[in-house]
C-alpha cells in the first residue's frame, strides 16, 4: 500500500509540473505577441447583427473606459461571449473606418489578459437641490368684534296720488274778414247797327243747309 500511495503522488506531481510549465511557454509566447488592440470587450449595442452588418464587440480602455476600437469576426471562428467583461489582447487585422472614426479589427484569436477587469463608472452629473419654497406670511387675523347688524323697520306703504289733469288748450274762434269787394267790370253796349231797310234775321243755333248767296251781302 505504501508503494501504491508513493507512486500515485509521484504522477500527480509530474502532472503538476507539466501543467506549470505550460501555463509559463503560453505566458512567455503571450508576452513576446504582438496584439492589434487591448482592452476590456463588451457587446456593442449599435452593430448587433443582421441589415447593420456583423455582430460587433467594444474594446473600452481599462482606465478611462474610452473607446479603443470594434472587434468583429466576419467568419465566426472566434467566439466573444465568453470573454465579455475581461481585458483581453485581440490578434488580428486592424483597419482604421473613417465613416465609424475608430479602428475596426478582424480578430483571428482573443487571448485573456486580465479576467476580473472592472471599467471606472462614468461620473454622474451633479444635480444641485432647488432651494426651499418661501414660506407664505400669514396675514394677522383682525380681533375686533362683529356687531350685529341694526333692525330697521320697513316704511309704511306710501299710496300714490292721481296726477292733476292738465286743461286741455281751447282754441279761439277766429271770425273770418269779409273780401273787399271790387266793382265788377261793366261793358259799354254796342252801338246799335244802322237801318239797311234789309230783314233782320235771328241767330239759330242750327247750322244752315243751303249754300249761302255770297251776292246777297255785296
Amino acid at each position: 500500500e505504501y508503494v501504491k500511495v508513493l507512486r500515485a503522488a509521484t504522477a500527480e506531481q509530474k502532472a503538476l509540473e507539466m501543467r506549470r510549465t505550460t501555463l509559463e511557454i503560453d505566458t512567455v509566447a503571450a508576452e513576446e505577441m504582438i496584439y492589434a488592440a487591448e482592452g476590456v470587450l463588451a457587446p456593442s449595442v449599435i452593430y448587433t447583427g443582421g441589415s447593420t452588418g456583423p455582430k460587433r464587440y467594444i474594446l473600452r480602455e481599462r482606465k478611462t473606459g474610452s473607446i479603443v476600437g470594434y472587434v468583429q469576426a466576419s467568419k465566426g471562428q472566434v467566439s466573444f461571449a465568453k470573454h465579455s467583461g475581461k481585458y483581453v489582447g485581440v490578434l488580428g487585422t486592424k483597419r482604421y473606418s473613417s465613416a465609424m472614426r475608430t479602428s475596426v479589427i478582424e480578430a483571428e484569436q482573443i487571448v485573456v489578459l486580465q479576467a476580473d477587469a472592472t471599467l471606472p463608472v462614468p461620473p454622474q452629473p451633479i444635480v444641485k437641490p432647488l432651494p426651499p419654497a418661501p414660506k407664505p406670511v400669514s396675514k394677522p387675523v383682525d380681533t375686533k368684534p362683529v356687531l350685529e347688524p341694526k333692525t330697521v323697520k320697513p316704511a309704511g306703504k306710501v299710496e300714490a296720488k292721481p296726477a292733476a289733469a292738465k286743461p286741455k288748450p281751447v282754441a279761439a274762434k277766429v271770425e273770418p274778414k269779409p273780401a273787399d269787394a271790387k266793382p265788377a267790370d261793366v261793358k259799354p253796349a254796342p252801338d246799335p247797327l244802322p237801318p239797311t231797310g234789309l230783314p233782320v234775321a235771328k241767330p239759330s243755333d242750327t247750322p244752315a243747309t243751303a249754300p249761302i248767296n255770297e251776292e246777297e251781302y255785296d
